[in-house]
């Protein structure tokens, strides 16, 4: 392989995508899956309370 490193950067990047998707597949994916969807779906409630929240005291 010529050219040394930084010659394909691409490579790391797809070598994550795999490791990811490796992962996804296996036995921890549907947690994977289940928690990263938990996290999106609190942190969608968590900031329209402190929208509300911060507007009440923005308003006082």
């Amino acid at each position: 392989m010529a050219g040394g490193n930084g010659s394909r950067p691409g490579v790391s990047a797809e070598l994550t995508i795999r490791r990811y998707i490796s992962v996804l597949s296996g036995n921890y994916g549907i947690i994977y899956i289940k928690s990263v969807v938990l996290v999106v779906v609190l942190f969608h409630f968590f900031r329209a309370e402190l929208y509300v929240y911060g507007g009440i005291i923005c308003g006082l």
